[in-house]
């Protein structure tokens, strides 16, 4: 099990808003853009937005927390 601090909505914030988060990301063989859907974590408060895809035939996400932490819903469910 990953330390908190690696977990995904946990650690320490490198983007403090919206325009600090990448616009395109390349993860997992494809290449991710970043739409306007940001949402918080009740929990730990860290902001984090929903990337879409045309690379894949799946309707699966990925988010990108404000810690960089990457949750690709193909490889660790659905959020």
């Amino acid at each position: 099990m990953k330390t908190q601090e690696k977990r995904f909505g946990y650690g320490r914030v490198k983007y403090h808003k919206e325009s600090d988060f990448p616009c395109e990301i390349d993860y997992n063989g494809c290449h991710w853009h970043r739409t306007p859907y940001g949402y918080t974590f009740r929990e730990t408060g860290m902001e984090n937005y929903l990337y879409e895809t045309y690379d894949r035939e799946e309707d699966l996400r990925l988010y990108v927390d404000a810690a960089g932490n990457i949750w690709d819903e193909k490889e660790h469910g659905i959020l």
